[in-house]
């Protein structure tokens, strides 16, 4: 799913590193949800984990 929303632009390479980020990010939030219990610290991570993306896509 993570590949389909790439550019079709992009080498199949950086859509798999692009993914995995990501799909790693995303496990990373899952586990500080379950742990800590607070939002605030997702919540940043997703407002970096998006700009990171909009930077990706820019070059």
């Amino acid at each position: 799913m993570l590949l389909s929303v790439c550019p079709e632009h992009w080498s199949g390479q950086r859509k798999h590193e692009v993914a995995e980020m990501v799909l790693a990010t995303l496990r990373g939030f899952l586990v500080d949800a379950r742990t800590s219990g607070g939002t605030a610290g997702i919540a940043a991570g997703f407002e970096a984990l998006a700009r990171a993306l909009e930077r990706e896509e820019a070059t």
